[in-house]
């Protein structure tokens, strides 16, 4: 899991996000944040057909949501994965400029930040996401605290800010705390 509350960042990373250098878009190209997760930069994925097929569906019901960075009008990175109650599992991200996935990263992290989600899950452990502070949970603690937490109502969607704003309010947040 990644904390969202006690999400660490690269000082460097905080001053990139702050210049605002991608647009940022939520669910406007699900199919081809799916599709490039599976392409860009991979010589293997798992991320098959019917797989692919199968998170389209569950973006039609409103469960599966990608974040898109925009650059320049082309689609440069982003992050997709599926929001129940107020967890999030992130599937897979991509890149196509540099630090493209970890600007969707961090509008992710912000979002559920703001709408106060409790679980960010990236099911596995790797270097990337070790730099922010990647934990593992044992699958007892994992199932309890969703039993509760997949019962909240949350609409990932919706934000009531500018999405710079809240990016902006997250990044003086977490600062605060190191």
């Amino acid at each position: 899991m990644l904390p969202i509350g006690n999400f660490k960042y690269p000082k460097s990373l905080i001053r990139f996000c702050k210049k605002n250098p991608f647009e940022i878009t939520v669910n406007k190209s699900f199919k081809e944040v799916i599709f490039n997760c599976a392409t860009v930069n991979r010589s293997e994925t798992w991320i098959n057909e019917t797989i692919e097929k199968k998170f389209c569906k569950l973006h039609q019901m409103g469960y599966a949501h990608s974040l898109e960075c925009w650059y320049d009008h082309k689609l440069v990175g982003g992050i997709y994965g599926v929001a129940i109650g107020s967890c999030f599992f992130a599937e897979s991200m991509f890149s196509k400029v540099s630090n493209a996935s970890k600007f969707a990263l961090i509008n992710l992290i912000s979002r559920l930040w703001y709408l106060d989600y409790k679980i960010l899950d990236v099911q596995f452990v790797n270097n990337h996401l070790k730099q922010f502070g990647v934990f593992e949970l044992s699958k007892n603690k994992f199932k309890n605290k969703l039993n509760t937490l997949v019962k909240n109502k949350k609409n990932f969607s919706y934000l009531e800010k500018d999405p710079f704003k809240v990016v902006s309010d997250f990044l003086h947040d977490i600062s605060d705390k190191s």
